[in-house]
């Protein structure tokens, strides 16, 4: 009789454990109602008098390297167009004295920097003749404004953008260089950034970035057989004992681009469905980034317990 009163009592404390774990987790939701909305909602999440505008249409890659500015200037990322800024985007702009245009007139017109300039912002645009040297001289902005950096990552900026969204929560945090390339090669001006600072990152396996590259730049690979796994190791290598985590989706990274100046101490996991989430276990919070199915938000809190 006691040993039958003792294995009901263990299993009545067993679903009882199960039941706190699973009503510690929190789950929260950003969405706007396109990508520009969710950007505005995002920047309501923080403090700032700066923001970044980029085209996440036309230069989701001259976004990638934004991330460290965010963090070194205490300014969110928001999305525009090339020829307008949305309306919900216009709004989050009226705390703001300094606007960050990344990106040539291409992806965002002279006549919206004017337009900015005659509303009395300061206006600074980063630019380059190609992504690669967009990236270069975002470092050295941020080099500008919050001095020399202790580590700095650098990616694929071609094939390499999902790896580069994983890592821009660290970017953010640590306002640590992001380095664009094309896994290859890097250019002269690229590579005395690189190697003024000590710690230094490939993000990516060999078919990202090359392994000659890496080594020519005293570089530690961190990279996985996929974006998830690539994705699992940084937060792994960088977050420790974290229980806070956001959420996004894998195939459309631009609500991570938004997200990452709000991700400094909550690192972005990269899901879908199938994918593996094992880095969620003991997850106390999940923040879901622009509208993500059902299914893979219940697998989520699956992964957490």
């Amino acid at each position: 009789m006691k040993k039958l009163l003792s294995t009901i009592l263990s299993a009545i404390l067993v679903v009882s454990m199960t039941v706190a774990s699973a009503s510690a987790l929190t789950v929260n939701e950003i969405k706007g109602a396109d990508r520009y909305e969710t950007s505005a909602k995002i920047a309501d999440k923080q403090n700032y008098t700066t923001a970044i505008l980029v085209n996440s249409t036309k230069s989701i890659a001259d976004g990638l390297s934004a991330s460290a500015l965010a963090g070194a200037a205490n300014a969110p990322i928001l999305l525009v167009n090339q020829n307008s800024i949305p309306s919900a985007v216009e709004l989050r702009l009226e705390c703001t004295n300094k606007i960050y245009l990344i990106g040539s007139e291409g992806a965002i017109s002279k006549n919206i920097e004017d337009r900015l300039k005659k509303s009395g912002f300061i206006v600074s645009r980063i630019g380059g003749s190609d992504r690669y040297e967009t990236s270069v001289n975002v470092a050295n902005e941020v080099k500008r404004v919050k001095g020399g950096a202790s580590e700095t990552f650098i990616v694929n900026g071609v094939k390499g953008e999902a790896d580069a969204m994983s890592i821009s929560s660290v970017a953010a945090r640590d306002s640590a260089p992001v380095i664009l390339t094309d896994g290859k090669t890097i250019s002269s001006n690229a590579k005395k950034i690189v190697n003024g600072i000590p710690n230094r990152y490939a993000i990516g396996l060999q078919g990202v970035m090359s392994e000659t590259l890496v080594e020519s730049l005293g570089a530690t690979r961190i990279g996985g057989n996929d974006r998830y796994l690539t994705n699992k190791k940084i937060i792994n290598t960088f977050y420790r004992n974290v229980s806070s985590y956001h959420l996004s989706k894998s195939e459309q990274l631009v609500d991570a681009l938004s997200a990452s100046p709000m991700t400094k101490y909550a690192p972005i996991v990269l899901v879908n469905k199938n994918s593996d989430k094992s880095v969620l276990k003991g997850a106390t919070t999940m923040t879901a980034l622009g509208g993500i199915d059902k299914a893979t938000i219940e697998n989520c809190k699956k992964a957490a317990q």
